[in-house]
């Protein structure tokens, strides 16, 4: 998926202020994709960066569906990721419905609509590709995850009806599930357990994906660049990726769902 000076695409990533979302981004420049990166404040870092720019949008608001529809027209992208993510207080969640709608807005909605929006807004200059960013907790919902969760699988089956739409129009979505990432918050969080204990981070690793789900048939944290592998086979694919799944999550595809 690399392109040249003379036919650079554009990519617009909603959440680059997140490890991923910052990780996708300079890959994809490095690439030579020009690179419009979304997210609530910008990143100063990533705006040193050439060529990107950065856009203040948050996407848990009412406006954010309008702004990010008008952003798509002004970029007409070839790659549209969604990777902003909003957890909430697991503590208050069940009781706190503002708290709800903005998880939803985020997770799920604002992009959404968005993109339903510039699919049938017109002809679109160039084939789109749409990655939703999901997760593999709409498998495995606990107490304290259930709101998001439910964001999440909300997400997945707006993505299912939304690829029924792109079959008349110059575009496709195509979603990625991911699990246990490997971004720096974790990743430095059990190194320094690691280090109190006395054990390897490997060792640590291995305990701490047989406890967070039983289920993972890996031991390892999901390495972000195999993500952005994931996607440069997705946009490789263009609209044979149309409705595509593609689980990067840790835990056997051989299950029934």
């Amino acid at each position: 998926m690399t392109n040249t000076k003379s036919n650079q695409r554009c990519a617009v990533i909603t959440g680059c202020t997140g490890s991923l979302g910052g990780h996708l981004a300079r890959r994809l420049m490095e690439d030579g994709w020009r690179v419009v990166g979304v997210a609530r404040r910008t990143d100063p870092e990533l705006e040193k960066l050439e060529p990107f720019r950065g856009v203040a949008i948050d996407l848990g608001t009412l406006e954010a569906k309008n702004s990010l529809f008008d952003l798509l027209k002004t970029e007409n992208p070839a790659l549209f990721v969604h990777a902003a993510v909003h957890y909430g207080n697991p503590r208050v969640l069940d009781r706190n419905l503002p708290e709800i709608e903005t998880m939803f807005r985020v997770n799920a909605h604002s992009a959404f609509l968005a993109f339903a929006e510039y699919c049938e807004a017109g002809p679109m200059e160039q084939f789109c590709t749409f990655v939703p960013i999901n997760s593999d907790a709409i498998f495995h919902t606990t107490a304290t995850n259930a709101a998001y969760a439910a964001s999440k699988a909300a997400l997945r089956v707006l993505a299912a009806g939304l690829a029924e739409r792109c079959k008349t129009s110059n575009g496709c979505v195509a979603t990625l599930a991911l699990g246990p990432l490997a971004d720096h918050s974790k990743t430095s969080q059990l190194k320094a357990l690691a280090e109190k204990r006395g054990i390897s981070m490997e060792a640590l690793t291995a305990e701490y994906m047989r406890r967070s789900n039983p289920f993972l048939v890996i031991e390892e944290l999901i390495d972000l660049e195999a993500c952005y592998r994931c996607i440069e086979t997705i946009v490789d694919l263009g609209a044979m990726a149309n409705g595509m799944v593609c689980r990067l999550d840790g835990g056997s595809a051989g299950a029934l769902i």
